[in-house]
């Protein structure tokens, strides 16, 4: 059976599952719930399918993009804060020179406390630079907003990735309520834990940033539109709306929500008067990590902006990926077992999203005259719990990025095995 019940009825995993055997687990077994024709008695109001793409928050017109598709919205914004920033939001670059930074955060689990040491240790070191676009998927998505603000929220990052375990997540639900529910686990923990560490003082520091011409991006999955949104965090933060905050970490709660395992997250929208829902989910569910997705131009808003005031600007920047999960191939034999050979195809799957993610990055980069740089877990690092969110594993992970950092680790500057690659030649 994948999904064992402890003595209360609950659902969790077998003894010997690995983090995404657990998952595998979940997941076939929510399958089968499905092909069985099982089904609850949940009610929701979604969007005509027909004028999905004209639904929009109450009172919030503005403030997200659909993937892959450019902006004139975001594009507009972008060109605006352009217009906000000062020579404060510039980096170096490897010559001294102004340039814009950008920091990308991936998925990961438990293992976004790697991200959350390393953005520390490199605090630590002295060359944090400030970032002009912060970005974040999943675990990513509980990282950006502190990354964003910046060091002055570094403690507040280290403790949301060493003080917290399973417990402080999720909670289980018994087998008979997830045969008839959404999810197999309860995120209200994971919920009541970002209206902690990101109350509305918080929510005005993102603001702040937001109006000194500094963008935070954060991506979901609406599901129902089979889309990935791409939400300026910023703006809703800079909301007059007495409702923005909580939509704030709605969107953030959402990014962290992988479907089937917690459950879906419901945003409130509007058309022509009439108030619907979208279903969103984990943004990893469409990519690991994200730069700026196609929703903006950056070469041509700095074109836009000097043409109108005549200010100069950096016309280049850097990209830092941040990935939390190892990179490399992690060969391994595997049992003639339905439930190691799914949580194989799903680990391998999730490992060859991830490569094609920094692909894709690295294309944009190059588009955007952007230089790429990426750092990733150690490929001999090995994870020593059966727990998602082990407060000692992440203690140690969060320490072994934190050294990295400290330390001046050496940035990847190309995607693995691109030399190898055929897109090498066309640079």
């Amino acid at each position: 059976m994948p999904v064992e019940l402890d003595r209360d009825g609950r659902s969790r995993p077998s003894g010997n599952a690995t983090r995404y055997g657990r998952r595998a687990g979940l997941l076939l077994f929510a399958v089968l719930l499905a092909a069985g024709g099982c089904a609850g008695d949940l009610q929701r109001k979604p969007v005509p399918i027909d004028q999905m793409a004209a639904a929009e928050p109450p009172n919030e017109p503005n403030i997200r993009a659909e993937g892959l598709a450019l902006s004139p919205v975001l594009q507009a914004d972008l060109v605006q804060s352009l217009r906000d920033e000062s020579e404060d939001v510039y980096c170096k670059d490897e010559k001294g020179e102004p340039t814009y930074c950008s920091l990308a955060l991936s998925g990961g689990g438990g293992y976004g406390a790697f991200g959350a040491g390393f953005l520390n240790g490199w605090t630590a070191a002295g060359t944090r630079p400030t970032f002009k676009v912060v970005t974040g998927i999943s675990t990513g998505a509980l990282v950006a907003p502190f990354a964003f603000v910046g060091p002055d929220r570094d403690q507040t990052l280290e403790e949301s990735f060493t003080t917290v375990s399973d417990k402080d997540i999720y909670t289980a639900k018994g087998m008979l309520q997830a045969m008839g529910d959404e999810s197999f686990m309860d995120s209200a923990p994971l919920a009541a834990l970002i209206a902690k560490k990101m109350d509305d003082a918080f929510i005005q520091e993102v603001a702040k940033a937001h109006a000194a011409g500094r963008r935070l991006m954060i991506g979901t999955v609406n599901m129902d539109a089979q889309r990935f949104v791409v939400w300026n965090m910023g703006a809703i933060a800079s909301s007059s709306d007495p409702d923005a905050p909580a939509l704030f970490r709605k969107v953030v709660l959402a990014s962290a929500s992988m479907p089937g395992i917690f459950p879906p997250t419901y945003i409130d929208v509007e058309l022509d008067g009439v108030k619907y829902d979208e279903m969103h989910g984990d943004g990893g569910v469409f990519t690991q990590v994200f730069f700026h997705a196609f929703v903006v131009d950056p070469r041509k808003a700095v074109e836009t902006a000097v043409e109108e005031d005549g200010r100069k600007r950096p016309k280049g920047g850097r990209v830092f990926v941040i990935r939390h999960d190892k990179v490399e191939p992690e060969p391994k034999q595997i049992d003639r077992s339905l439930k190691p050979v799914i949580g194989r195809a799903i680990a391998s799957m999730v490992k060859a999203m991830a490569l094609a993610d920094l692909y894709f990055i690295y294309l944009e980069a190059q588009e955007a005259n952007t230089q790429f740089n990426y750092v990733a877990i150690p490929a001999d690092f090995v994870w020593g719990s059966e727990q998602e969110f082990d407060t000692a594993e992440m203690n140690r992970l969060y320490q072994i990025g934190y050294d990295m950092a400290r330390d001046g680790h050496e940035w990847e500057t190309r995607p693995p095995q691109f030399d190898q690659s055929p897109l090498a030649g066309t640079e």
